[in-house]
């Protein structure tokens, strides 16, 4: 059976065995009428055909008396759907699971829970409910069991009066059979029911109501809180009067209240809240109707046509409701519903002498009149009470009972001054087109010396404010006599007070006469003035899509969204009048259409329809077309917008590719709505897009958008604006916005919540923008909610959830002109809840799921900030987490006027940098100015606050003002968390803001560390190579790709090169140089040369200057040599003149080389021809790639392709490979002599003039590079040694992997391939392995020695070619070289198809392994064997004497042959270890003591005899890992300060100290100050350096000997 299942019938006068049959039919239940009962069962066949689950139980249920009871209820507890009934002899049948349990229940009975447990037969006796028997029921005598009442009575349980109404008599209606309650008014305060019982009694309405007791008193019931009543009883007959007498012929109602319970104390709160609305409302005629029929009266009783017919039309039209009202009174005065809610807390306890019951309640209303909002007073409709109800039982004997209660309220309501009556006559009888209620500006409708119309009189007319209060008091005693014997006592006291203020006034009203030519409205004042007021609208639709609407993929819904305006927007309903070819569904909650294209959808249209249920109707029709491609191209103003309606309403124009043909001029665009106007839930972890969306590509193509004035007043949370709302995974590139000058447009918004803003857009989610101006001011307004973030720049908000690089947001080549105001508003705030501004944007996040960074890339801001906000910046306001902000600058300068009282957080890149932020390659040049002096301010940041966040290669030009000088810095205001901070340059000025006559601090090279910010403690190690800007901002040099390819094309054409030479004719790196935009790089110094018989012919303009890196890098530079000319030169430089120096700078990894030559020619990163010039002091991470085809011609790649000398020696000093170096043989060109191709890691050729005695000096340089070649000359140092080239301390760390095509082709060394006449090599050193597949001769020093001398050389690789021409030192020498105090490590084989063979000779024949000699012997002198030998010596802990060397190339110098010296007297207990960087000094040590790891760490144990290289090693690492007996450290002596011995050198040199100490734990190690000076002539340096020399060592090595020494013993007699 089925106890679930409705049934509806609708039948009538028919027999209830008919309903019956009817009711069952179709289903297997068997009906039974049993007298009065009705027994419903299944049928013994239905029942046979429901297959078995699991079991069929069955059972009797009877009662105590062993009756069988007919129809209990019998369900499945856990399957409460299915159920069975007992049938007339008690009796059911169920399937059922065994291990269910039933549930039995039947009215009288108790409900019982029997388990089957597996059985099949279940019987079940009932027991009653003597519970329900023994209720009891109040009656005027006492109480009595209910069942053995005889009077008719009625308890109404207290639940069921807990209903949301003010008075307790209108919860009775209904409730009660024979109880009537007639409500004749819903005032609030005013609104009791009148109660009758059984009818009225008498003619007299007060002598018809019933006797009313609470708590034994006579008493108005009416505002009794329910929560407070215990229970509720009506005598209705005699029984009444029996005990009442007279007064009871009406009825009694009892009322008792609650009284304590003995226990603990019980607490109870209830809350409620309820709707209220009329019960019936009269339908009055409409305006038209009213007319009409008054014209048909009027002409009954012979007079004429009171109202013409045009005025009819106009009015049923709803053409003017001003001028031709339709009205309908009701509704303008009364709401469709009004609200009340209630309260109670109540508390009741006691003990066996006491019991206590307190109650405290409030209640509200609201009537249902409108509130009109027309006078500044409050005349709207309210009533409150607050009710208190305190009852105390007392029994001090056990005979007597003493009962004491206290109740009482206080209540407060508000009416209009009018009457209810009054207003309710005037909406009754005022005809519907007597006048219009409410006129634009809230001006009031009547005619002159007419009556003032319903809703002026409700709201116009002033008000009445009543206090009502009333007391009632109660106190019983009850003495029992004996058993069933007690007499009782009451007194009883109630007090009420009244108090009622009406205030009233008469308001001006008006009457409209007509319009004027402009449509303007005329009034007539009730004295005769007449005014003139603009024309209101009454109604309008507007829908967020054009009236013709291009569907780019009909696969997916459009949406459209549509709002309502006007007087009657409130009323009106919105529908769909007619729709073809397209599905629609209307969602009226959320005010949107949702149109569906059908398959092979190609147009349709549909028509939007307002009503105002009085006549005003209005149609918006919107025809659809399928586009026939996938790209728009628009051309005006008015098709831009019309694509924003269509993206906006999801036609799929949201995922086209949008293109502008030509510059558009917007002044005719009154009002944007932006593209992509959905919402962004803007959060500092996930935020989210809701709504419409730009997915697709917008490519302005350069064109511009002029005179475009964009206002946004952004009123509630998640609100975007801007050209675009929000960019969801689009790209939107080359589009500029204004113009420089003559444009008119600008950009505008204010906010009242959370809310996203930016000239370009709102919120760029996964998207990229690219190379974007905008020439528009900017102006925030402020935000008018507190603690809410609202973001503007030229994007708002920049976020980023995506799942790789290609999928974050990427503004890139972003400009900014316009300028910037900004004032909080409410969000007046410095932290995430604020205003927070950008030139670039407001703020950049990323998903706390996301790993990959946001990418602000070349965006510069030039635009002044004139702001109040808490966080302003010229790029981004805020780089919450993962955004990387790189090579971007800021020209323009901040006013910040921030009055809160913690201060803004400032900073002209950005204001905070958070998780894996990073700031790199970005430079300031705007000043910071803040007048509140607790603003923190910093040049390039506010805050570092992540302990990944980075601070790399930036630098800042910018003054920085601020009176708070705890927080306030050249670069940083506050270092609070660190990853890393390296590299960055401090320039401008600081200084105190003082009332605005700024006083600036005097900031010099010696101090300037102490203004780049505040450095939290543990923060100062991260914090390394700052250097001091000075000036910079005027000093002439290098700061930009553009001017070095400015300064090429001078040097190339001939022109004066003095634009970029400072005041001692050098060329500087003023900062790190991007030249990734660079496409095509030309040479500086572009010449072409020729080598013949030994002499140098040069053509062309070669570079004779000086260029000094400063030690800045130059970055992204892409070269390619692609020369077809003979004797080209290619480089960085082409060719240098004598006399020219080139030092001091790097070639970062994102650089890269390449040579696809095809004719000969001289190729180097660094540059292509060296001719009696100077380089020094560069390194190169670029890749080199050689794929060169000339033939049988020399080609040369390294750093330095080609080196001569002619009158001065040629210097390549401390040059040094790391990048790799890949040389392919395209054209089969095998020859390993001087027409094959020379490749190198820092030189291919070197050689000098035939007649000279001049020198190719290349000392201290290093290769890193590892070589896959296969062409015939490749080596580490240099390919080529031709004449007169000195090696000296070079070392190869690189390996050499050679395929030559050619067996026995190749000349392979590891230093050079050959030594040719008058060249040397001293103290160089390879520890590279070098292996050739094709049988090359190959060395492990030099291919072919020649006549050269070499000494203090060592060789620690594996050299392995299955050539017979191979050794340690070189393959093949016919000549006479000398060999002396050299180290042959390593080994030497066969390479044997990649399974080496290694050989091996006697000790006597030990000199086979050097290499293959010819009939030319070399001469071999003190010669150290140790084969096998790679270099590193025994272990540390073999050593007697440990050595720790910290310094930079002088002390490189100064040890570089130690180990050898060391081996050669057989010293071999002696662990050295040097850490050095080229250039460093002291501070810097002490500095990165901890953190900075980008040191060469060169070691050699015991025994070694020579150097080995490893990296990524602090100078804590290195001191912890040792127990030293030694420690030098040696300051930078070219450098001023290591003469002028301030506190903070002092300070450096022995926080040095005390940072070594602190890793060692045995006896402490000495400390040795060493001072090094390698030029005694000035000309040979930088013009700092020749001040140093000048001003301390006089003109003799003497003298600066002894003023080294002097320096070293002052320095050390100082620190400890």
């Amino acid at each position: 059976m089925d106890i679930h299942r409705k049934v509806t019938l609708k039948v009538t006068n028919q027999p209830i065995s008919a309903v019956l049959k009817q009711l069952f039919a179709g289903t297997d239940n068997t009906w039974k009428l049993s007298g009065r009962q009705i027994v419903i069962g299944r049928s013994v066949a239905a029942a046979a055909a429901t297959p078995r689950k699991i079991t069929r139980i069955t059972g009797v249920v009877r009662d105590q008396n062993n009756d069988p009871l007919i129809g209990v209820t019998i369900r499945i507890k856990a399957r409460p759907n299915i159920g069975t009934a007992t049938d007339i002899n008690g009796k059911y049948l169920l399937d059922v699971y065994p291990d269910e349990v039933l549930e039995f229940s039947y009215v009288g009975y108790k409900s019982q829970d029997v388990s089957v447990a597996g059985q099949e037969i279940v019987d079940v006796v009932m027991l009653q409910n003597d519970a329900i028997l023994d209720a009891v029921e109040v009656v005027g005598y006492g109480v009595q069991k209910k069942i053995s009442v005889i009077g008719s009575q009625q308890t109404i349980a207290t639940k069921e009066l807990k209903v949301p109404v003010a008075n307790l008599t209108q919860g009775l209606a209904g409730r009660v059979s024979g109880l009537v309650s007639v409500q004749r008014t819903s005032e609030p305060g005013f609104d009791d029911a009148n109660i009758y019982i059984r009818g009225i009694s008498t003619l007299t309405a007060s002598m018809s109501a019933p006797l009313t007791l609470v708590d034994g008193v006579p008493r108005s019931f009416s505002n009794v809180d329910p929560e407070d009543i215990e229970s509720f009883s009506i005598l209705k007959d005699a029984s009444a009067t029996a005990v009442y007498g007279v007064r009871g012929a009406n009825g009694v109602i009892i009322i008792n209240t609650k009284s304590g319970l003995k226990g603990r104390p019980k607490f109870s709160v209830r809350y409620t809240e309820g709707l209220t609305k009329p019960t019936k409302i009269t339908d009055f005629a409409d305006g038209a109707t009213y007319m009409e029929m008054s014209n048909e009266a009027s002409l009954t009783r012979g007079g004429g046509k009171l109202y013409s017919q045009e005025i009819i039309d106009k009015t049923r039209r709803g053409e003017d409701p001003y001028l031709y009202p339709d009205v309908d009174w009701m509704k303008q005065i009364l709401r469709n519903f009004s609200r009340n809610r209630s309260a109670n807390v109540n508390v009741q306890g006691g003990s066996d002498k006491a019991v206590y019951y307190i109650g405290l309640a409030y209640y509200d209303e609201n009537g249902m009149y409108k509130d009109t909002k027309l006078a500044d007073y409050n005349s709207n409709t309210f009533y409150r009470r607050y009710n208190v109800t305190s009852n105390l039982t007392l029994n001090p004997f056990r005979t007597t009972e003493i009962k004491l209660g206290i109740q009482g309220y206080l209540a407060n309501a508000n009416y209009p001054a009018s009457s209810q009556a009054s207003i309710f006559e005037s909406a009754y009888f005022t005809p519907p087109t007597y006048i219009a209620p409410l006129y634009p500006d809230g001006k009031l409708g009547a005619f002159s010396g007419g009556d003032i119309n319903p809703v002026a009189q409700l709201g116009a007319t002033g008000y009445a404010n009543q206090w009502r209060s009333q007391v009632y008091s109660n106190l019983r005693i009850t003495q029992q006599i004996y058993k069933g014997l007690s007499v009782s006592g009451m007194f009883s006291f109630d007090t009420y007070n009244y108090t009622s203020n009406r205030f009233t006034k008469t308001p001006n009203t008006y009457h409209a006469t007509g319009r004027d030519a402009n449509g303007n409205l005329s009034l007539t004042l009730g004295d005769g003035k007449v005014i003139t007021l603009p024309i209101q609208q009454v109604l309008n639709l507007t829908l967020s899509t054009a009236i013709n609407t291009t569907v780019v993929d009909p696969t997916v819904p459009a949406t459209i969204e549509y709002e309502l305006h006007g007087e009657h927007a409130a009323e009106a309903l919105v529908g769909i009048a007619e729709a073809e070819g397209v599905e629609i569904v209307l969602d009226r909650k959320q005010q949107r259409i949702t149109v569906t294209f059908p398959t092979g959808f190609d147009d349709g249209y549909m028509i939007a329809m307002a009503y105002d249920m009085q006549e005003h109707t209005v149609l918006r029709p919107v025809f659809f077309t399928k586009a026939t491609s996938d790209r728009i191209e628009i051309r005006t103003a008015e098709e831009l917008v019309q694509f924003a309606e269509n993206v906006n309403a999801g036609t799929g124009a949201q995922r086209m590719t949008a293109v502008l043909m030509n510059d558009i001029d917007m002044t005719k665009i009154a009002s944007w709505i932006p593209i992509g106007n959905g919402s962004f839930v803007a959060t500092a972890s996930e935020s989210k897009v809701e709504g419409a969306a730009f997915e697709g590509t917008f490519d302005g193509q350069g064109h511009a958008l002029l005179n475009c004035k964009m206002t946004g007043a952004l009123t509630s949370d998640n609100q975007v604006y801007g050209l675009f709302g929000i960019l969801k995974g689009a790209t939107v590139r080359n589009l500029v916005l204004g113009a420089e000058s003559g444009d008119t447009g600008s950009f505008t918004v204010s906010g009242n919540g959370t809310t996203s803003t930016g000239v370009i857009a709102g919120a760029c989610v996964d998207s990229k923008i690219e190379k974007c101006t905008s020439y528009l001011p900017m102006v925030c307004e402020g935000n008018n909610s507190a603690n809410k973030l609202m973001t503007m720049g030229l994007v708002g908000f920049v976020y980023g959830a995506g799942t790789s690089e290609d999928t974050v947001s990427q503004l890139t080549d972003l400009t900014n002109y316009g300028a910037l105001k900004a004032d909080p508003g409410a969000a007046n705030a410095n932290g995430f809840t604020s205003t927070q501004v950008g030139g670039i944007a407001g703020f950049s996040n990323t998903s706390r799921t996301s790993t990959f960074a946001n990418r602000f890339l070349r965006c510069i801001n030039h635009g002044d900030m004139t702001v109040s906000t808490g966080r302003a910046s010229g790029i981004v306001a805020a780089a919450n987490t993962f955004t990387h902000i790189v090579e971007c600058e800021n020209y323009g300068d901040m006013m910040n006027t921030y009055a809160g009282s913690k201060g803004g957080r400032l900073g002209n890149i950005t204001c905070i940098l958070g998780t894996q932020s990073i700031i790199n390659g970005c430079t300031n040049h705007g000043d910071v100015v803040t007048t509140n002096s607790q603003s923190h301010a910093g040049g390039l940041l506010c805050l570092s606050n992540a302990t990944d966040c980075e601070i790399i290669n930036s630098a800042n030009y910018g003054n920085v003002i601020s009176d708070l000088t705890t927080y306030r810095g050249t670069l940083v205001a506050n270092i609070n968390s660190l990853g890393k901070m390296d590299n960055n340059i401090a320039g401008g000025g600081i200084g105190s803001y003082n009332g605005g006559d700024y006083e600036m601090v005097a900031i010099n090279e010696m101090n300037f560390m102490d203004y780049i910010g505040k450095i939290k403690a543990g923060n100062e190690e991260r914090v390394t190579n700052t250097k001091y800007g000075g000036e910079v901002s005027t000093a002439k040099g290098i700061r930009t790709a553009d001017d070095l390819v400015a300064l090429a094309a001078a040097v190339n054409s001939g022109k004066p090169l003095g634009e970029w030479q400072n005041e001692n004719g050098e060329i500087c790196l003023l900062t790190d140089i991007d030249m990734s935009e660079v496409a095509e790089w030309t040479p500086i110094g572009k010449a072409t040369f020729v080598i013949a018989n030994n002499k140098l012919t040069v053509s062309g303009t070669p570079f004779a200057g000086h260029f000094n890196g400063q030690g800045y890098r130059i970055r992204n530079l892409k070269m390619v040599a692609a020369n077809s000319e003979e004797g080209a030169t290619y480089g960085l430089f082409g060719t240098l003149a004598p006399g020219a120096v080139i030092e001091n700078f790097s070639f970062d990894t994102g650089c890269s080389f390449t040579v696809a030559s095809t004719a000969g020619s001289s190729n180097g990163v660094v540059a292509g021809l060296v001719y009696d010039a100077t380089v020094r002091d560069i390194t190169s991470s670029a890749p080199m790639l050689f794929q060169g085809a000339a033939g049988n011609v020399r080609i040369t790649m390294a750093l330095i392709g080609t080196a001569f000398a002619e009158t001065a020696n040629v210097t390549i000093d401390n040059v040094n490979n790391n990048g790799t170096i890949t040389a392919e043989n395209r054209d089969n060109n095998t020859n390993g002599g001087a027409t094959g191709y020379h490749i190198a890691g820092i030189a291919g050729f070197t050689t000098n003039d035939g007649a000279s005695q001049q020198k190719v000096i290349i000392s201290d340089c290093i290769n890193y590079g590892d070589i896959t070649s296969a062409t015939g000359r490749t080596a580490g140092i240099v390919a080529a040694a031709n004449r007169y080239t000195q090696l000296a301390n070079c070392v190869n760390h690189g390996k050499q992997l050679n395929t030559c095509p050619k067996n026995d082709a190749g000349r392979l060394g590891n230093i050079a391939c050959n030594m040719g006449a008058g060249s040397s090599m001293i103290g160089c050193s390879n520890y590279g392995d070098l292996t050739s597949t094709t049988g090359s001769r190959c060395g492990g020093i030099t291919s072919a020695a020649g006549d050269a001398t070499f000494e203090n050389c060592a060789n620690y690789g594996t050299i392995l070619t299955d050539s017979p021409y191979r050794g340690v030192f070189w393959g093949y020498n016919n000549a006479v070289a000398q060999w002396t105090d050299c180290t042959a490590g390593g080994k030497v084989g066969t390479y044997n198809a990649n399974a080496p063979v290694f050989d091996s000779y006697a000790d006597a024949e030990q000199a086979n392994y050097l290499g293959k000699q010819g009939a030319n012997q070399s001469t071999l002198t003190n010669i150290a064997y140790q084969i096998g030998n790679s270099g590193g010596g025994s272990a540390g802990g073999n050593a007697e004497l440990r050595i720790l060397f910290i310094g930079n190339s002088f002390t490189k110098d100064a040890v570089e042959h130690l180990p050898g010296i060391l081996k050669a007297m057989g010293i071999d207990k002696v662990k050295m270890t040097h850490m050095y960087y080229g250039g460093r000094t002291v501070p810097e040590y002490n500095n990165g003591f901890a953190t900075v790891n980008d040191y060469r760490c060169y070691e050699c144990n015991p025994g070694a005899a020579g150097w080995t290289e490893s990296m990524n090693k602090t100078i804590k690492e290195v001191a912890a890992s040792e127990q030293w007996d030694v420690v030098t450290i040696q300051e930078h002596t070219g450098k001023v300060n290591a003469w002028k011995w301030t506190s903070a050198e002092k300070e450096a040199l022995q926080g040095l100290i005390d940072n070594v100490k602190s890793t060692q734990t045995g006896a402490m190690p000495k400390f040795y100050y060493i001072l090094s000076q390698a030029y005694a002539d000035p000309a040979l340096v930088s013009y700092s350096q020749q001040t140093v020399i000048v001003n301390n060592f006089a003109s003799s090595q003497t003298d600066m000997y002894a003023a080294i020494v002097a320096q070293g013993q002052k320095v050390m007699s100082e620190v400890a």
